[in-house]
């Protein structure tokens, strides 16, 4: 029996064992994620955790959330089975605790684990800390090569769906060689010192394109680890002179077979042997005096970003909704050690450059002794003041005096009411009580009380009479309470006025000066004009117009807004004004001259029997946001003269008539859009009769040939012709029902990537068969392109339109040659074909891709082949043309983007 228990107490501790081990292995809960990349030795990441353990120690609820950090060693990962692992521990990890937000450093862990974020924590908070603005998909990215632009996919779609934000930390090459050049003066070489890790190879891609754009002048080297040992490199750079400059990025290179990490003491060691200063593209060596520096942003404000980041995240912020940042402080930074010791002159950096470790100043060594002596002289002088002051002291309070008096008998006199008020505020801030103190006459006379209010409190005061005064002093108690001057209005019944309060702080405590002015008289004035007001608002806003005036002397415009009654404009504020230049230069330039002419006449009192105008232009109005020019009315009338007689002022209006005038153009438009549509149905109609008729005619005649002809040959024939007149009907139909498609917007488009070289030979191979078919002395020529051509449309449409164009040059090209090929563009696809026959009169050139537009009326054909081509590259987002020569030939181009928004 005691053995027993002893094996099953055995057991127990034994399950404790496994399950406390098992806890250590998962996550804690509220952890914050942190996927570093690269190790833990890379300066980057390194400064980023230790701004994250920082804000953890000091400034999170450390009871609340647990800082876990997990280092991907991207070096290792070689294969998705790789992946696929690092994918598998996580999740082991942090399964049955999702992490409350996740930090991601590096674009490597992205590219790798986005599928398994998408699978996991697809709505986790995530911050994403990249130096590119693009990634790629996982077999690209284990190739470890440049990306093409095919294959760079732009982080915006890569991070699509998922609820994220991006903290940029990129690299400034331009800028930090343009720094190398002005300290190292002579320098022709540039040499670009980098490993084979993935940002390496995009980063050095980026170099070499920045020295063939910017910097032609300068040899590029790039030493690459890979191609060369840590002894080579360094062998290397020893046998470079003082024109050569060193630019590092990172340098990785294998301990053994099974590990590769970042040598983090590389360009210590570089920087020992180069001729010139090492400078860097990224913050490492900087602090420890080894690197001269470059521009980028420091790892420590970049830090600071990330923990700015998290905190919005932690306080229920959606990482979405927080604008994608650049790493903090991106300048020119330079350690001043190192420039000084290589005698580079400091007043070559450019404006703003931040010197790392540059020794104290004069003043701030000495600061303190000079400060003390100030002091003291400071306070000898003070002693010397103060005894003059007390010889004047006698003097100025014999002068308060005099002033009290005369200050007692003009506030007497003053025609505005005056008392003072001491107000009793309690604890809570508010004020229970308030008395009179020294009323002048004239207050006294506002209230028409038997009795003086000298001394007495609010509950001494007659019944009613303090009643607006109480709220007033309670809607001001905050600023009443910390000294601010306030001002309200103040009724009293008895005498039925309203008096203009002014408080004023003393300086004694809780004692205010208070003024009193009537403004009975003024308030029924504004009363009556406010009512005026609001009756022309009200007409206003029903007219929508905009009254304004013209000042003949200063030049100016002023036109008067009212936000209220004026909703449908975009108002800044209540007057807008202009100068005559200013205002003409809005308007339409066809219209200026004439709006000008009428202004002027007015101006100068040149209508001497109508002293008004009316015009109507386009005009840019500046109340609306849209910018663009609007049909306005305006209307003017002399209101002032000068003593000559001469305008001084005029008054106007300015409506917006576009609806009105876009009304108008809308009927014109439609009755020339029906007398269109009837033009083009006639001529449809006409076309199209002949087009049918001519193949049904054939068809109809040679099958009843066919039933009377007992030949076998001459059946084969007539077979032959109603195949091929069906071939034509089948196809005048097939253009009509897609031309319907495209007007009436139902023509659907399948989008799918292909290469251009593909689709021109497949087309090249069915009409080569077709012309010989013609038997016509033509060859056909496919010209091969010496690159390939990768793009996203529609290749079922593409066939249509090079279908259209080879069977209009076969059938206007008697003999000699026709050419099918393409070529690449910065931005498109340049796609031809060209052939040597008749070519299109040059008149007709600008017509040729319209509606039943025919180059030879005899040839067969309802004209709206190309109208369709036209109409389907316009569709896919390109450009469609023709050169030509009568005579010689003709060249029908069309260009495609490589890529198109198919929302779009």
């Amino acid at each position: 029996m005691r053995r027993r228990k002893r094996h099953i107490i055995g057991l127990l501790a034994l399950y404790l064992c496994i399950h406390l081990c098992t806890a250590q292995e998962t996550a804690q809960p509220n952890t914050v994620l942190v996927i570093n990349s690269y190790v833990e030795s890379v300066a980057f990441p390194t400064d980023i955790v230790n701004a994250l353990q920082n804000a953890f120690t000091n400034e999170f609820y450390r009871s609340q959330y647990h800082l876990s950090i997990e280092n991907l060693n991207s070096f290792l990962i070689r294969t998705p089975a790789d992946i696929e692992e690092r994918a598998n521990q996580l999740y082991t990890r942090y399964n049955k605790n999702t992490p409350k937000a996740i930090i991601i450093i590096g674009t490597p862990t992205w590219i790798c684990l986005r599928d398994f974020f998408a699978r996991m924590w697809q709505d986790v908070p995530i911050i994403l800390i990249t130096i590119s603005d693009y990634a790629t998909d996982i077999p690209t990215y284990l190739q470890r090569r440049p990306l093409t632009n095919a294959e760079r996919i732009p982080m915006v779609r890569s991070v699509e769906g998922f609820n994220i934000t991006l903290i940029r930390h990129p690299v400034f090459i331009r800028e930090t060689i343009d720094l190398m050049k002005l300290t190292i003066t002579r320098m022709t070489e540039l040499y670009f010192i980098s490993d084979k890790r993935y940002e390496s190879v995009q980063v050095r891609e980026n170099v070499k394109l920045a020295a063939e754009l910017y910097f032609p002048e300068l040899r590029l080297y790039c030493l690459n680890e890979g191609d060369m040992t840590m002894e080579q490199l360094m062998d290397t750079i020893r046998l470079q002179g003082e024109e050569a400059g060193f630019l590092y990025y990172s340098w990785s290179q294998s301990n053994n077979d099974q590990q590769r990490n970042l040598t983090s003491s590389a360009y210590k060691v570089i920087s020992t042997i180069t001729s010139t200063p090492l400078y860097t593209l990224e913050d490492v060596g900087l602090d420890d005096r080894f690197t001269a520096g470059g521009y980028f942003g420091r790892n420590v404000a970049l830090g600071q970003t990330v923990v700015k980041t998290l905190k919005e995240i932690l306080d229920d912020k959606r990482a979405s909704a927080i604008e994608w940042q650049m790493g903090g402080d991106i300048r020119f930074h330079v350690s001043y050690p190192v420039l000084t010791s290589a005698n580079i002159r400091l007043s070559a950096l450019p404006e703003g450059t931040e010197l790392i470790d540059q020794p104290p100043s004069f003043w701030y060594l000495h600061g303190v002794e000079i400060a003390f002596i100030a002091s003291a002289l400071i306070i000898i002088t003070l002693i010397i003041l103060q005894r003059r002051s007390l010889r004047k002291e006698k003097h100025v309070r014999q002068e308060q005096v005099d002033t009290f008096k005369k200050y007692k008998e003009l506030i007497g006199e003053m025609p505005v009411g005056y008392v003072k008020m001491k107000l009793y505020i309690n604890k809570s801030g508010v004020i229970t009580d308030y008395t009179f103190l020294d009323p002048n006459p004239h207050f006294e006379n506002f209230f028409d009380v038997a009795e003086r209010i000298t001394n007495k409190n609010k509950k001494e005061m007659p019944k009613g009479i303090l009643d607006d005064c109480d709220r007033s002093l309670s809607a001001f108690s905050v600023e009443l309470r910390y000294g601010k001057p306030v001002t309200f209005e103040y009724y009293v019944p008895n005498k039925q006025i309203y008096l203009l309060m002014r408080m004023v702080p003393t300086n004694v405590q809780d004692i205010w000066d208070c003024f009193a002015s009537d403004v009975t008289e003024l308030r029924k004035a504004q009363t009556e004009m406010q009512f005026l007001n609001r009756q022309l608002g009200i007409t206003l806003e029903v007219s929508q117009i905009i009254p304004m005036h013209y000042d003949c002397t200063a030049g100016l415009f002023t036109f008067m807004l009212d936000p209220l009654n004026q909703k449908h404009l975009v108002l800044e504020k209540q007057r807008l004004q202009m100068t005559k230049e200013e205002y003409l230069e809005r308007v339409w330039a066809e219209d200026r001259e004439k709006a000008a002419s009428l202004l002027m006449a007015l101006i100068e009192d040149r209508n001497k029997t109508d002293n008004n105008i009316k015009q109507e232009y386009r005009f840019l109005s500046p109340f609306f946001s849209d910018k663009e020019y609007r049909w306005v009315e305006t209307r003017g009338i002399v209101t002032t003269r000068n003593e000559e007689g001469k305008p001084m002022q005029l008054v106007g209006s300015y409506l917006d008539i576009t609806a009105k005038k876009k009304n108008e153009m809308e009927l014109r438009l439609a009755k020339s859009q029906a007398e269109e549509s009837n033009r083009m149905k006639s001529a449809f109609i006409a076309s199209i009769s002949h087009e049918i008729r001519t193949p049904l005619n054939a068809i109809v005649g040679f099958s009843s040939m066919l039933m009377e002809s007992e030949d076998a040959g001459d059946k084969q024939e007539y077979m032959s012709l109603i195949e091929h007149n069906n071939q034509l009907l089948l196809k005048q139909i097939e253009n009509m029902i897609n031309l319907s498609d495209i007007e009436s917007e139902k023509m659907t488009f399948e989008f799918d990537g292909f290469y251009v070289g593909t689709l021109l030979e497949s087309m090249y191979y069915r009409f080569e068969k077709q012309l010989k078919e013609t038997k016509k002395p033509i060859t056909m020529f496919l010209d091969s392109s010496k690159e390939e051509c990768f793009i996203f449309s529609d290749s079922k449409r593409l066939r249509d339109v090079l279908a259209n164009l080879l069977s209009n040059a076969i059938k206007f090209t008697h003999e000699g040659e026709i050419h099918i090929g393409y070529r690449k563009t910065e931005k498109h696809v340049y796609v031809y074909v060209s052939d040597t026959g008749s070519g299109v009169p040059e008149e007709q050139q600008a017509h040729i891709f319209d509606h039943f537009s025919k180059i030879d009326e005899f040839e067969q054909g309802v004209g709206v082949g190309l109208a369709i081509c036209k109409r389907i590259i316009h569709k896919l987002g390109g450009a469609i043309g023709i050169e030509s020569e009568e005579g010689k030939g003709s060249t029908f181009w069309f260009t495609l983007p490589y890529s198109i928004d198919v929302e779009a």
